[in-house]
């Protein structure tokens, strides 16, 4: 038996003291080894606690830094949409303006045919308004030599009244 001494440890009952110091010592060192054990146990824990609360820590800020991404995710994909959109209404825009292109194309084909033509009578008309002068000319010189036969033919009948 043990009773408890003013120093708050246990000692040994007075009349067991001799059997009881051998297997004191031994308990004594179980105790201490315990003790360091359980000093080394609290230590791991408040190692433990301090990791655990740091990765807590850790967590609450990658659950927010993945709501932030969740969130730029959801704005990607609202530009990406618009984009795709954009992209949609600019391919309509470049579509109507390639028809426009090809109908103006050909009307520029065909405006260039018509010139092409119109250069052709032009030229065709240059050529007969060059032959229909020369064809004046000549007219021009039969009715100059048609006048001067006509005024030599007037003196001679003129000469022959006389």
């Amino acid at each position: 038996m043990s009773r408890f001494s003013g120093t708050g440890k246990a000692s040994p009952a007075p009349g067991l003291a001799g059997e009881m110091a051998a297997g004191d010592l031994g308990q004594s060192k179980d105790i201490s080894h315990s003790l360091r054990r359980n000093d080394l146990l609290e230590d791991i824990v408040a190692d433990l606690e301090g990791k655990c609360n740091r990765l807590r820590g850790e967590i609450t800020q990658c659950q927010k830094l993945q709501k932030e991404t969740l969130v730029c995710l959801e704005l990607g994909n609202a530009c990406f949409e618009d984009a795709v959109a954009k992209r949609h209404e600019l391919l309509l825009e470049c579509e109507r303006l390639h028809e426009e292109n090809l109908t103006l194309n050909g009307k520029l084909n065909q405006a260039m045919d018509d010139a092409k033509l119109a250069e052709s009578e032009l030229v065709d008309a240059y050529m007969k308004r060059s032959e229909m002068r020369n064809t004046l000319l000549d007219l021009k010189d039969k009715l100059t030599c048609f006048k001067n036969s006509n005024d030599d033919l007037r003196k001679k009948i003129n000469d022959l009244r006389a």
